[in-house]
């Protein structure tokens, strides 16, 4: 049975045994920067017998080689400037500071090629064209990573696969799997990023048209996935023994990807969203969806009904509200405001701030504490999420459950929509 697990990427604020234990982390993601040194004296103590990943540092390589270009260049000069770029970098910069940790595993070879051409900005159409290169450079980058797994027999290499779509993922799929990869890690951040909507999505070799525009992200997604496992099938290999989804942490895209990776062992994800949305006043919620809700319209609920409040269990929101307990006095106080409540109104100092501290954003003492009690509620849903994945007697009985309750309570009917169809694709034939 599939065990599923979140990894916490190391800071100073998450590398702690009651942060750790209190999340359901299986493990620490360490960046390979200089920045983070006092994480690495963390891990020689009592944390070093969590599994410890070590990231390549890829992703800031990607903005950087993105950034660079002119806003002027045509999709044409961005494919052929990037291609260069990406060529350039050398692929073990980083390597050094990854194995400084003495990590169990590392993200190993990784073509960044496609990556920097998402980043850049480089159509659909135009990446499309591109699959017969992009089967070469996963071919390529398979051969790499059995090379340095056995430069490296006592850890795990994780060989980082590139696709876009159903079709350059299934082809990424068939590589590895043909080449005897044991390990797979496959980036998802820039597709949960994109922000774009389409009408047609090519899967097997066709263009097919979708009913109306929808979001992208949860399309594309789903088409990688899916697309990435029928691909190894096709080669007829066993399942990897680990396959890691790299910057993948929305709660309504766990059970999909999980349902999708359902035959590997060892799956785990890792993100800096939970951390990120924290700060911007976003908390992930399972009931009555797995949803992001933002805190604002939370008080604004709490407002308008009484009964209504924010009774977390997660000892993150236990022990912030013991010291700082809700007001509600000045909750009611909010009752008399004639205009919706926004972000702003959570800023520290504020009457909603006030009323409740939970949500309170902003500097000093309390806006930092509050920001990081919202990261360990957010690393503790997704830990709970996985968990109960790992521990679910069907599967697709679970994520099709937790896809139906999305569907049903989203805030906007496209992304249930869209959420819908990702489902669709992930599901479709494949019990």
């Amino acid at each position: 049975m599939a065990q599923f697990s979140f990894l916490v990427n190391a800071r100073p604020s998450t590398l702690s045994r009651e942060f750790l234990n209190g999340t359901y982390a299986g493990g620490i993601l360490f960046p390979p920067d200089r920045a983070a040194a006092a994480t690495v004296a963390a891990l020689a103590g009592p944390l070093r017998r969590r599994f410890v990943l070590a990231d390549n540092g890829a992703y800031d390589t990607i903005g950087k080689i993105a950034a660079s270009l002119p806003p002027s260049a045509d999709n044409a000069a961005r494919v052929k400037a990037v291609r260069t770029a990406a060529g350039a970098v050398d692929p073990n910069s980083q390597l050094a500071e990854q194995l400084a940790v003495r990590p169990d595993a590392f993200i190993g070879p990784e073509d960044i090629t496609l990556a920097c051409w998402l980043r850049a900005g480089v159509g659909e159409t135009d990446l499309v064209q591109r699959r017969s290169e992009l089967r070469r450079r996963n071919r390529s980058v398979a051969r790499r990573g059995l090379t340095m797994q056995a430069a490296h027999p006592e850890l795990t290499v994780y060989t980082v696969a590139s696709a876009h779509d159903y079709d350059s993922a299934f082809d990424a799929g068939q590589a590895l799997g043909d080449t005897g990869v044991r390990a797979v890690a496959m980036g998802f951040g820039a597709f949960m990023a994109d922000d774009s909507w389409t009408t047609r999505i090519k899967y097997g070799g066709r263009w097919l048209p979708l009913p109306q525009a929808l979001p992208m992200r949860y399309l594309r997604t789903a088409q990688v996935v899916r697309g990435f496992f029928d691909g190894w099938a096709a080669a007829g290999s066993a399942a990897p023994d680990r396959f890691h989804f790299l910057g993948l942490g929305a709660p309504v895209m766990l059970p999909l990807s999980a349902y999708a990776a359902r035959s590997v062992p060892s799956v785990t994800y890792d993100a800096t969203s939970p951390i990120k949305d924290a700060a911007q006043g976003t908390l992930y919620v399972s009931e009555p969806a797995k949803l992001k809700v933002r805190t604002w319209n939370v008080l604004e609920r709490m407002v308008l009904d009484p009964a209504h409040r924010w009774n977390c269990p997660c000892q993150f929101c236990r022990a912030f509200c013991l010291n700082h307990p809700f007001d509600e006095a000045r909750i009611q106080m909010l009752a008399s405001q004639s205009r919706p409540l926004t972000a702003a109104d959570l800023r520290v100092g504020r009457v909603a701030a006030q009323a409740v501290p939970l949500f309170a954003v902003g500097p000093g003492p309390l806006g930092r504490a509050a920001e990081q009690a919202r990261a360990g509620h957010n690393h503790w849903t997704v830990g709970l999420t996985l968990r109960r994945l790992s521990a679910a007697v069907d599967l697709r009985a679970a994520a099709a459950a937790d896809v139906a309750t999305y569907v049903a309570n989203a805030g906007a009917a496209h992304f249930g929509q869209s959420v819908a169809m990702a489902w669709d694709l992930v599901s479709a034939g494949n019990a």
